[in-house]
């Protein structure tokens, strides 16, 4: 089995690496406004099955919005939603990406798309 370095850096927030290429159902249990490292303010949300935050971008604060209707992160809190990753292009480079999709059943832990808002 590989051993991923990166999932020993101590980001407090979570990153692709953290799901290990795996679905995972969470549970959203908090947001707030957090200052990066770059300066610039992110919307970040918490979980109740991980210690790390989610730092979300414009995809997924987007994918959020269409899933629950709203933009408001209040009215979030307690929602579950499905974490997954795929490749994205970050400065250049294809990385993998968290990226969030709705949840219509569970098998396991697993995820599956849910058809009208997937």
């Amino acid at each position: 089995m590989p051993l991923d370095m990166s999932k020993y850096t101590g980001s407090q927030y979570l990153k692709a690496a953290d799901l290990d290429n795996e679905e995972h159902v969470v549970t959203i249990s908090g947001a707030k406004v957090a200052t990066m490292p770059d300066g610039k303010a992110k919307v970040v949300i918490s979980t109740k099955e991980f210690r790390k935050g989610i730092v979300l971008n414009t995809t997924n604060i987007n994918a959020l919005a269409e899933i629950f209707g709203t933009s408001d992160a209040n009215k979030i809190i307690n929602k579950k939603v499905c974490l997954y990753t795929e490749p994205v292009t970050f400065g250049g480079k294809t990385v993998d990406g968290i990226r969030i999709k709705s949840l219509t059943a569970t098998t396991e832990g697993q995820c599956e798309i849910d058809p009208e808002n997937g």
